[in-house]
């Protein structure tokens, strides 16, 4: 099966690369973004800029079980299962279309307990 293009850019968003890049963070997380995290804190898009390029590497990350659903033109929420070098989690996404491409503008992860 082959990934969608928010598949690609969730996927990208856990990568070293993205994730020590201001540019390349500021280019894909709207100015008006809110993340709720599975430790239950509250993410802006600042905070995201500011914090989020100092922090370790994550270690490996697998997406499983991705659907998107289109809610209404230009916004698709996407789901799906995130392994985070051994720690599961339910991830969900907001994000919009706009005439500079995608940007997400929510997100929450919520660690999956047995």
């Amino acid at each position: 099966m082959q990934k969608s293009e928010l598949q690609y850019l969730e996927e990208w968003l856990l990568t070293i690369d993205a994730r020590k890049s201001r540019a390349e963070l500021d280019k894909l997380i709207a100015d008006d973004f809110k993340e709720f995290s599975s430790s239950g804190r509250v993410w802006s898009k600042t905070s995201i800029l500011d914090e989020l390029p100092l922090q370790q590497p994550i270690g490996s990350a697998v997406i499983s079980n991705f659907e998107e659903l289109e809610l209404v033109d230009g916004y698709v929420l996407v789901t799906y299962q995130l392994d985070l070098a051994g720690t599961i989690s339910l991830r969900s996404s907001v994000w919009r279309k706009t005439h500079d491409g995608w940007r997400i503008f929510f997100h929450q992860g919520t660690t999956r307990s047995e």
